[in-house]
């Protein structure tokens, strides 16, 4: 199925992702009760645009004369993103931004923004943790075997420990994560990733590996298993 994000929702969803952003660099998982270990304050760099780059967003599938408008505007079409109904313009300037957002079947131009907003990793906050058993425990089942499941009071709190014996744990539905990548060869992840739905959405690489949909930060992997894991590590919801 197919959605078509509108100016409202586009900006709605924007907003949602910053907010999630921030709550996710304010709010550490910390257990209530517990102080969390002192450490330096981050530094993000404010979103800087990026020159003359411009995601265009349609109203349904891209104009068959998109690509010649932007053509004719001096500007290229740097990359689709068909199942969104998004694609990537350079070289248009602002007057051809401003064009383009008048043509039939554009819904919006907007300027492509920098934001860095994952902080380089700390090993000092690493620990390592020998596994001594590892017996997968499907969606819908008790996986309150999980190694770490003594110290995940966050799923406590939402009940989803309750939820184990009661639900399928969605099992048969597809569940979309839009993060730092998924790793599929994690213990708890294998067997639960579609390689074929694997995507990178990183159009002008900084670091090894932007290109591919591979978790080099380790954030995306932890929130795919959250929604679902093999119960070995980590238990899910």
């Amino acid at each position: 199925m197919r959605h078509r994000l509108t100016t409202g929702r586009l900006a709605g969803a924007l907003a949602l992702a910053a907010g999630l952003l921030a709550a996710c660099v304010d709010e550490p998982l910390v257990s209530p009760g517990n102080t969390p270990a002192a450490r330096p304050p981050l530094s993000f760099s404010r979103a800087t645009t990026r020159p003359d780059r411009y995601l265009v967003s349609f109203t349904g599938a891209e104009p068959s004369a998109f690509a010649a408008s932007v053509q004719s505007l001096g500007g290229t079409v740097e990359r689709r993103l068909r199942d969104l109904n998004l694609a990537v313009v350079r070289g248009v300037g602002a007057t051809g931004a401003a064009a383009l957002a008048k043509s039939g079947g554009v819904e919006l131009v907007a300027q492509d923004l920098a934001v860095q907003f994952i902080p380089a990793p700390d090993p000092s906050l690493v620990q390592q943790r020998v596994l001594t058993s590892s017996r997968a425990r499907i969606p819908g089942t008790d996986q309150s075997g999980a190694f770490f499941f003594d110290e995940q009071w966050n799923m406590r709190v939402i009940s989803a420990d309750k939820a184990w014996s009661r639900t399928a744990g969605g099992r048969g539905a597809v569940v979309c994560i839009l993060d730092t990548g998924i790793d599929p060869d994690h213990i708890d992840m294998a067997g639960k990733v579609d390689p074929n739905l694997l995507a990178s959405f990183i159009s002008e690489p900084v670091f090894p590996g932007d290109l591919d949909p591979l978790d080099y930060n380790f954030h995306g992997t932890a929130s795919a298993g959250y929604i679902s894991s093999n119960g070995i590590g980590v238990v899910s919801s």
